[in-house]
């Protein structure tokens, strides 16, 4: 018996296509734009502040990285040279006050490094501008690393000799 195959018709010869209307899509969230949130006025040191008057610079960030490894601590302030080396001395004047320089940086307590950066910030208003207080601490661990430095050094002289 011969195999009988049917034919079936495609179904684009029933179909009937008509012209296509453009449809405006409906409103989606998606595209939908949205405010920016803005920012309350803050104080130069960051704190919120009563007086819109002035609107305060933003904050300059801390880069990334260690100070004189990653970046120039110099650079980053964009300070003129004199005002960052009087500002480093005052600094340098309070670590020598108010902290134990046989300490590194992470075993000081943090109200004598606190007490530090407030008394920075009263001589020289311009650290205020910089975000969390960023410059005093990198110039307090600066300072405490050199120190510590010595230390060692004239512990390891001493060493041989005795």
């Amino acid at each position: 018996m011969p195999r009988v195959q049917r034919h079936y018709a495609p179904i684009t010869i029933r179909s009937f296509f008509g012209r296509e209307r453009l449809l405006t899509p409906p409103p989606s969230t998606l595209r939908t734009a949205y405010p920016l949130h803005e920012k309350p006025p803050t104080h130069e040191r960051g704190y919120p502040s009563s007086s819109g008057s002035t609107p305060p610079e933003d904050p300059i960030p801390k880069p990334r990285g260690e100070a004189n490894r990653s970046y120039n601590l110099q650079s980053a302030t964009r300070l003129r040279e004199d005002r960052f080396l009087e500002i480093c001395a005052s600094v340098q004047a309070l670590i020598a006050t108010h902290l134990d320089l046989a300490l590194c940086f992470t075993k000081q307590e943090s109200a004598a490094v606190d007490t530090v950066c407030n008394e920075a910030a009263k001589q020289y208003p311009c650290l205020g501008k910089f975000e969390y207080d960023w410059v005093t601490h990198d110039l307090i661990k600066l300072e405490l690393k050199r120190t510590n430095q010595i230390a060692r050094r004239k512990a390891a002289k001493s060493k041989p000799g005795d």
